[in-house]
């Protein structure tokens, strides 16, 4: 996908370099999953959902960007084992949540966006990478997802607690 782009040795690690993943979790996790839960418990009417739409997209990394690649290199990556936990909670949060298509595509928008394009505007267009990655980052980790939660406008009540599985 970005071998043209990263030289003629195709590096490693290209496009995700230590510093363009740190930057990347920091601002989306931190910042973006840190922002959202913010949101929601200041304005859970519109916000609250945003939380389950974060859960969609740690579904969709740990599935693409851990795991998979455990199956296919067979070999560790960091966060593979984190993965392998996260991943079937994320799961049953975002099927709790009674919309777990949409949690999911939002996982992959927010992969396509903010990695596909923000990926190429650094190694295609030029961009300062930190700069790009933040900004990227921000906007699909944030924005993307309270975009989201406020034009669906998910209910507040209704929802089962993660906490008490319905057979209990």
């Amino acid at each position: 996908l970005f071998g043209a782009a990263c030289g003629p040795d195709g590096a490693h690690n290209c496009p995700l370099d230590p510093a363009m993943t740190t930057w990347i979790n920091v601002m989306l996790i931190w910042v973006g999953f840190g922002g959202c839960m913010a949101f929601a418990t200041a304005y859970p009417e519109r916000f609250l959902f945003a939380g389950m739409l974060n859960w969609g997209v740690a579904v969709i990394n740990g599935l693409g960007g851990h795991l998979l690649q455990v199956v296919l290199t067979q070999s560790y990556n960091p966060g593979c084992v984190q993965s392998a936990l996260m991943v079937p909670l994320g799961l049953y949060i975002i099927v709790g949540s009674q919309r777990p298509v949409l949690c999911l595509g939002v996982g992959v928008l927010v992969h396509v966006i903010g990695f596909g394009v923000g990926i190429n505007l650094v190694l295609r267009a030029g961009l300062p990478e930190v700069p790009t990655v933040i900004a990227m980052s921000a906007a699909v980790g944030l924005g993307l997802p309270l975009a989201v939660s406020n034009l669906v406008r998910h209910p507040t009540a209704g929802y089962r607690s993660i906490m008490k599985p319905a057979l209990l």
